[in-house]
């Protein structure tokens, strides 16, 4: 009787002049995130305080320009009932604005809040949480919610797919 044993190296593969998808923390509460298209990242944040209005920017570095995946960044909250975003990209067949959306996966809803030419300013974003886990979203004087179903257990992340952006998260006041 013989016994057979095979042993596995780990295999690494490299695509060279490839760039990974990453989220970098700059400075705490102002984050970098770049992902090549057709890729994505999310790294957790700490969570949104209940009550409070936070305050997003979200600046566009770079397009991962693709047909197929627009560029976008989103602050994505993780719930019991699943993935939902607020996200600021653009949309598949426009090319010249950014959109600020919510965005529910499990129905796979968007609605457009507002929307910014495409640059490389800021576009400020004010997210509150309320008690009953419903998120409200302003951008200039445009509101729009989005149905969190609770307020803990909400994971947060920010989000990033196709492109490169500078985000800031910009606390309240204490």
């Amino acid at each position: 009787m013989f016994l057979r044993v095979a042993v596995l190296a780990p295999v690494v593969l490299s695509l060279s002049g490839a760039a990974s998808a990453q989220v970098k923390e700059l400075a705490p509460g102002d984050y970098q995130c770049t992902a090549p298209a057709g890729d994505y990242h999310e790294q957790e944040i700490a969570s949104l305080p209940v009550g409070k209005r936070v305050d997003v920017r979200f600046r566009a570095l770079a397009d991962a320009a693709s047909a197929d995946y627009p560029m976008q960044a989103s602050i994505r909250f993780v719930t019991p009932s699943g993935k939902m975003d607020v996200q600021l990209g653009k949309a598949n067949n426009e090319p010249t604005h950014l959109y600020l959306a919510t965005w529910v996966t499990a129905t796979h809803t968007s609605n457009v809040v507002d929307q910014y030419p495409l640059s490389e300013e800021w576009v400020q974003v004010g997210i509150e949480i309320d008690a009953a886990g419903i998120v409200h979203v302003t951008s200039r004087s445009k509101k729009a919610t989005l149905n969190l179903g609770t307020t803990a257990p909400v994971q947060t992340y920010l989000h990033c797919h196709s492109g490169t952006f500078e985000v800031q998260v910009l606390r309240p006041q204490s």
